[in-house]
C-alpha cells in the first residue's frame, strides 16, 4: 500500500519504496508511509467508526492544524 500511494502521488524518495534500502539506511529498518498517506486514510476510518449528521468543515480545520513531529515505521 505503501508503495502504491508513493507511485500515485509521483513520491520518488527511497524511504516509502526502496524496502532494500530502508533495511540498510532507515532507523526503522522499514519503509515508512508518508504523512499525507496517513491522513487521506482519515476519512475511511472516520466512515467505519462515526456516524455524522452534520459537519461545518470541521475536518478541514483539523486538517490545516495537523502536523507529524515523529515519523512512523510500516508493519
Amino acid at each position: 500500500m505503501i508503495n502504491d500511494f508513493a507511485n500515485t502521488t509521483l513520491d520518488k524518495q527511497w524511504i516509502p519504496i526502496d524496502e532494500n534500502r530502508a533495511k540498510r539506511d532507515s532507523p526503522f529498518k522499514s519503509t515508512v508511509a508518508q504523512g499525507f498517506m496517513l491522513v487521506s486514510m482519515i476519512s475511511k476510518l472516520l466512515e467505519e467508526v462515526f456516524s455524522i449528521k452534520k459537519c461545518k468543515n470541521g475536518f478541514e480545520l483539523w486538517l490545516e492544524q495537523s502536523s507529524f513531529i515523529n515519523p512512523c515505521s510500516s508493519i
